[in-house]
């Protein structure tokens, strides 16, 4: 999620004028939803074995 938050927080920043007067849309941050919207993914499990 950091490396899409970074890229989100830096094409805000360096669009802020267009994003400002609606010529460009900025981009959303991840989130727990933002995920689950965009994958559908709402659980994941991590099986590990034991030994």
């Amino acid at each position: 999620m950091l490396a899409l938050n970074t890229f989100a927080e830096k094409f805000n920043r360096d669009n802020a004028n267009p994003i400002e007067s609606g010529e460009k849309q900025a981009k959303p941050y991840s989130s727990a939803e933002f995920i689950e919207k965009a994958s559908g993914i709402k659980n994941r499990y991590v099986i590990s074995k034991v030994r």
